[in-house]
């Protein structure tokens, strides 16, 4: 197999799933039921953007083996996950993987022309890598020890 170009990213595991759907608490009861998916933990996240602008979502999590399920619904407000919902309905919004060095992938991924579209340095970055595969991806970096 021929060697690829990597850009010096190095995926190391894949964390997390994300879902955006329209009712957190109607999924989770719904899966627990039909699938046995669970225990679920929820909570809220409120936001303010750079304009002052504020947001709410509600966020369901549970593991399945290593990978974290995380169910995402926009409560209130303009969100990241409410314009995906608009677009595109219920779904698969992302892919959390985990990479050795964040501030390097995100850097070397930006030379390459994939845009940064939302997080915060040193712990997470959806990055624009939709196409070709239809795949969001968010990377993120085991948080390092302090000595």
């Amino acid at each position: 197999m021929e060697k690829q170009e990597t850009n010096g990213v190095k995926v190391t595991s894949i964390d997390q799933i994300g879902i955006v759907v329209r009712d957190v608490d109607s999924v989770i009861e719904s899966w627990t039921k039909l699938l046995g998916i669970g225990p679920w933990e929820t909570r809220e996240m409120e936001t303010t953007d750079k304009a002052g602008n504020k947001a709410k979502t509600k966020l369901g999590f549970t593991n399945i083996g290593s990978v974290q399920i995380e169910l995402i619904e926009s409560v209130e407000g303009k969100t990241f996950y409410a314009d995906f919902l608009e677009k595109h309905g219920e779904g698969m919004h992302h892919v959390c993987v985990r990479v050795d060095d964040l501030d390097a992938t995100t850097e070397n991924l930006g030379k390459k022309g994939v845009k940064l579209l939302f997080g915060r340095r040193g712990r997470f970055a959806y990055m624009d890598t939709v196409n070709p595969g239809g795949v969001m991806f968010e990377f993120s970096q085991a948080q390092r020890e302090s000595a």
